[in-house]
């Protein structure tokens, strides 16, 4: 099938293999909301990652209502282009190491076409890749990866995901159409499937704790004039060790 990369290459990648297995209640709890959904959150330079599009009418990729999808590593953003892809799977490859931040806003496509399109991506997922260049060196740390993207629906971690460890406290912002939201209901899935709740303050923010290494998964839902916008923020947390590696490089630069 016919994809881009970061660059608007075409490319050919197959079909993913169905048994493939989850290993976490975690990943099943992200499935269960439809959207956007990354094969992996780690690669190597020139190795692809897969997201996946799911959304209520089946739309592809090429046909989907995609009002933002950004790649934000160190030098720079780039825009992915989404027309060539004619199926529901879209390849990604990062020609350089380090953190990238993966933001993407989509919906219907019956929503597609108009002045105000990005205000009509119902599922807004960001995504956090670590990038390495297939030595045992510490990934280089992120750029910008704590900053807004401007999409419809947003959570924006205000400490670095990728240099947290057990026992750390994650806080986050949510928002809504760049506004702050008072009072919202926030989830946190760690990577044994476990949740965690809370409500956002005065100035949109909460905060949990990060128990586990591995795959997180922080969402929020809201519902405007009967439509439900999703927002959310997808990290691997590193193992012990890692994050430490991690720190010290982020102290460095």
């Amino acid at each position: 099938m016919l994809t881009r990369n970061v660059r608007g290459r075409l490319m050919m990648t197959p079909w993913l293999c169905c048994s493939l297995m989850w290993v976490s209640g975690a990943i099943a709890a992200q499935e269960s909301s439809g959207g956007v959904r990354a094969d992996r959150l780690a690669t190597t330079v020139g190795q692809p990652i897969t997201l996946s599009l799911a959304l209520p009418d089946d739309a592809t990729w090429a046909e989907a209502n995609v009002g933002q999808f950004i790649v934000r590593q160190s030098g720079g953003q780039r825009t992915v282009e989404t027309d060539a892809a004619a199926s529901r799977e879209l390849v990604l490859v990062f020609e350089q190491p380090g953190y990238a931040l993966v933001a993407v806003g989509v919906g219907s496509a019956s929503q597609k076409g108009f002045r105000d399109s990005w205000q009509r991506t119902t599922h807004c997922t960001k995504f956090i890749v670590r990038v390495s260049d297939g030595s045992r060196k510490a990934t280089p740390p992120g750029t910008g990866l704590t900053a807004k993207v401007g999409g419809k629906a947003e959570i924006v971690p205000l400490m670095d995901p990728t240099r947290m460890s057990s026992g750390d406290d994650l806080p986050v912002r949510c928002y809504l159409e760049g506004d702050k939201l008072v009072g919202q209901p926030v989830t946190a899935i760690a990577p044994d499937g476990t949740l965690q709740s809370g409500n956002t303050d005065a100035v949109g923010a909460t905060h949990f704790r990060v128990t586990h290494a591995g795959r997180w998964t922080v969402r929020f839902e809201r519902e405007v004039e009967g439509v439900t916008y999703t927002a959310e923020l997808i990290f691997d947390v590193p193992a012990p060790g890692v994050a430490e590696e991690s720190r010290q490089k982020g102290d460095e630069s």
